[in-house]
């Protein structure tokens, strides 16, 4: 959520910057082969990372992520949804940190509640995390309840680090489905001088390729286009 403050108290300290490192360690964790995408919200939803295996690119992207505005929970679960929904793999996590009330008991808010439902129709694993609202705990238990996750509402860096590490090792642990993921992702610097990312994967009926220990360099395919003038 980009609307975390800087500041908060001399117990916990920066939020923001607890957040990184918590999610800084998280990233280098995981598995090598494990597909991730970086998104932040505050009145708007943005991918600062598209979807990656690169570490370093997250890592990157965590370093760019700054407080500000306001937040719009169900358009920031929405689109995380979407985006994971259309995402080829055996096993999809996601991690939602705010500092903003889920308003999930709200009498109103149905839309939001019923989101929940297809997100665990779709088998979609969900930590909720809940920074400085304490008050609002009730509404992070509710979204895990509907969603089949897990929440946790607290600034305490241990208890934030604990739950993390549940995470992990639910991801560790998960059993090969012996399929394989393909996938392509592509980075270009349009007209305006910003840098655009696509990424797309599939999952195959592949028989995973079989490490041999040695290791072995990638290479990047680097292109270049120009207009053809007739």
């Amino acid at each position: 959520s980009g609307s975390m403050i800087q500041d908060i108290s001399e117990q916990y300290g920066s939020r923001i910057h607890n957040v990184k490192n918590l999610l800084r360690q998280f990233v280098l964790e995981l598995p090598s082969d494990v597909q991730m995408q970086l998104s932040e919200f505050s009145e708007e939803v943005r991918i600062v990372q598209a979807l990656t295996t690169d570490k370093m690119k997250i890592l990157r992207g965590l370093g760019r992520l700054e407080a500000s505005g306001g937040t719009d929970i169900t358009g920031s679960v929405l689109a995380s949804y979407k985006t994971l929904k259309e995402i080829p793999s055996t096993k999809k996590v996601l991690v939602f940190i705010t500092d903003a009330a889920l308003d999930t008991t709200h009498p109103d808010n149905d839309f939001f509640r019923e989101l929940l439902a297809e997100i665990k129709e779709d088998d979609i694993n969900i930590l909720w995390v809940g920074l400085g609202i304490e008050e609002g705990s009730e509404d992070f238990r509710l979204a895990a309840e509907i969603t089949g996750g897990a929440y946790i509402v607290s600034e305490d860096i241990d208890l934030l680090t604990e739950r993390f590490n549940a995470v992990l090792r639910d991801v560790r642990e998960s059993p090969r489905s012996g399929l394989s993921n393909i996938y392509i992702g592509v980075e270009k610097i349009n007209a305006l001088g910003a840098r655009e990312s696509y990424a797309t994967g599939k999952v195959a009926e592949l028989a995973p390729i079989k490490k041999s220990g040695e290791i072995v360099v990638s290479q990047t395919i680097k292109y270049t286009t120009r207009s053809m003038l007739c």
